[in-house]
């Protein structure tokens, strides 16, 4: 996460890396276009800074397109400032409900267009 932030909403992540095999995900831009337009109700979007962390989900963005969303909870006013596998790691609850309208908000639009 971003220290420029102090706190944001949701993040298109776009993992790019030099050839480190089949493990890395990358979105499918026209799902990118669709996230963003269902979502945007929700607030503002950032894009978040690039990582050499490993997701499944970049299996999954083999088979089918996809697109990977991440929830920002990084709430500096609650101290919420550490990264996932922190010991201090903590959650802003108060935007779990943001998580929650994501998939239905996804949900609908695809189902919109197909």
């Amino acid at each position: 996460m971003s220290s420029n932030f102090n706190f944001f909403i949701f993040n298109f992540v776009q993992y790019l890396s030099r050839d480190l095999g089949d493990d890395k995900t990358v979105n499918d831009l026209g799902l990118v276009d669709v996230g963003i337009g269902a979502l945007c109700v929700l607030g503002p979007m950032e894009e978040a800074e690039m990582t050499m962390g490993g997701e499944d989900f970049a299996f999954y963005s083999q088979k089918i397109p996809g697109v990977f969303v991440q929830l920002g909870i990084r709430n500096e006013e609650k101290s919420i400032i550490y990264p996932h596998h922190h010991p201090k790691f903590d959650v802003d609850e108060d935007v779990l409900w943001q998580g929650v309208a994501t998939y239905v908000l996804l949900a609908k639009k695809y189902l919109e267009l197909n």
